[in-house]
């Protein structure tokens, strides 16, 4: 039976407050309200047709933002008030460019600097001096892709930096070469402080935006190797870590469906920090680290390898993200049989392939083809380092 519950749900979509957002949730929000407003028969406002194809316009025959979603409800929005809007021909082709070869759409396009600063920290824990010019061109490509803010977003032609992207970046600019990237690193670590919260974590993007352990051990990360400017934050940030570890040793996933992932970071985050931080919380750092091993040992296969939860059957990137939280803890035994399983499951061209296991929007699983391939090789760089490369 009909209980006028889609009307009012319209209603407060017409009324509708989107500012203060993401730019794609401003976007996403403002094309909600004039579609809410159209379906009940209401003239959208004009402020907010204004600022629906103002931001289009700025897209230059590019998916807005890099964010398909987004890109997609807004040209719905421009159809409901004006159908022969010639941004509709232009944001149409914008589309058709970023087609996939079976036909369908990514919900983005590409993740230009959030994987090219994870491949190259991959490459430079491999530790092989022929990678060097190909770092140094990794590098200066990060450096002149760094937001105004002193952010980075996960690709260029997006205003909108992230936690994850933008700590990334700095472990990779770290990496390659500290003085040669300095400026660059002090302008990003700088904006990301201005990201932590009250309780000591970080958001994925927004200050004020709640915090999450994968986030906020990212930023220990990236935070770290400059104890001088940060101790007090990173100080509260490790707090804050160690209170989101769940009793049975995981922390919530993120961004990722793997519950290695989260792990990995959050053990590479409590194991990067100088003793002047850590002195106060020694105790408390290796209970959590020992939970963690506790729980990446009971959620092993008999095959060597891991799912992405307990009891799931074993993929390529959960059995890389379990190899690199190994190397933090100190390779315990199952990290041995992480690595014969990872090493079995390499392809003759050297790459890797694995079930899908990062999401976005959440908990939505997309694919990109080199992330098994980037994480594998992150994994079998830090394990034969020994995890050294980890301390600032």
């Amino acid at each position: 039976m009909y209980s006028g519950r889609p009307a009012r749900f319209r209603a407060q979509a017409a009324r509708l407050d989107y500012r203060g957002q993401t730019t794609w949730g401003e976007l996403t929000g403002c094309a909600m309200k004039i579609l809410a407003a159209r379906s009940l028969g209401q003239e959208p406002a004009p402020q907010d047709r204004r600022f629906l194809t103002h931001r289009l316009k700025a897209s230059r025959r590019e998916v807005w933002e890099g964010n398909v979603g987004a890109h997609t409800l807004a040209l719905l929005a421009v159809h409901a008030t004006d159908p022969y809007d010639p941004l509709l021909t232009d944001g149409t082709d914008a589309l058709l460019k970023v087609r996939n070869p079976d036909g369908g759409l990514p919900f983005i396009p590409d993740h230009a600097h959030f994987l090219s600063a994870v491949a190259a920290l991959a490459l430079a824990r491999s530790a092989l001096p022929s990678h060097h010019q190909l770092l140094l061109r990794i590098g200066d490509f990060l450096a002149a892709h760094q937001n105004p803010d002193g952010g980075w977003a996960f690709t260029d032609r997006v205003t909108q930096g992230d936690t994850e992207s933008t700590g990334a970046a700095l472990e990779a600019l770290h990496a390659i070469d500290p003085t040669r990237y300095a400026p660059a690193l002090n302008r990003g670590r700088a904006h990301l402080a201005t990201l932590a919260g009250g309780d000591g974590g970080f958001p994925t993007y927004l200050p004020g935006q709640p915090s999450e352990a994968v986030m906020t051990a990212n930023a220990i990360c990236a935070l770290a190797p400059d104890p001088a400017r940060y101790t007090p934050l990173l100080r509260r940030a490790t707090l804050h870590l160690l209170e989101a570890q769940q009793p049975d040793g995981t922390f919530e996933r993120s961004w990722s469906l793997a519950q290695a992932h989260a792990l990995r970071r959050a053990t590479a985050a409590l194991t990067c920090l100088p003793p002047p931080i850590t002195a106060a919380l020694t105790e408390r750092i290796q209970q959590a680290l020992h939970r963690a091993d506790t729980y990446l040992s009971s959620a092993q296969n008999p095959d060597g390898g891991f799912g992405h939860q307990a009891g799931d059957a074993s993929d390529v990137s959960s059995t890389a993200h379990a190899l690199s939280a190994g190397t933090s803890l100190n390779r315990p035994v199952w990290s041995s049989r992480a690595l014969v399983y990872l090493l079995a499951h390499q392809q003759a061209d050297g790459g890797f392939t694995s079930r899908h296991e990062q999401v976005a929007p959440r908990p939505i699983p997309y694919a990109h083809p080199s992330h098994a391939s980037v994480f594998a090789l992150t994994a079998l760089g830090e394990h034969h380092q020994g995890g050294a490369q980890r301390r600032p």
